[in-house]
């Protein structure tokens, strides 16, 4: 989004401003360390999408305290589960057909949105 052009160049004038949209819910489903549902490259807490959910008092960008509850820090907190941070949580004994994550007994003919 730009203020003008210049009228012998058409360049954007010095007023160029860059407009930037992040929404506040996630892009990605977050629901999983080992996929990647966006295909940027990174999944679960890895992925700055999954912030919300990973670090939900330290939006990307902010300088945050230690003490802030996140994947990682050896407390499986509320908005954490087995799938999306095993680090924290544990590895998951089982499953179910629907949680986003295809689990060892799951196959993608027994359950296709998981696998």
């Amino acid at each position: 989004m730009f203020s003008g052009r210049d009228a012998t160049s058409f360049a954007p004038t010095a007023g160029t401003t860059l407009v930037h949209y992040q929404p506040n819910s996630t892009v990605e489903a977050c629901t999983s360390a080992q996929l990647d549902y966006d295909n940027d490259g990174l999944a679960g807490c890895a992925d700055d999408d999954c912030w919300s959910v990973c670090t939900p008092l330290c939006p990307p960008g902010a300088t945050c305290p230690g003490s802030a509850p996140r994947c990682g820090d050896g407390t499986c907190n509320p908005n954490e589960d087995c799938n999306l941070c095993p680090a924290d949580c544990g590895a998951c004994a089982g499953g179910k057909c629907g949680d986003f994550h295809c689990d060892g007994t799951e196959t993608h003919a027994t359950c296709p949105n998981d696998c």
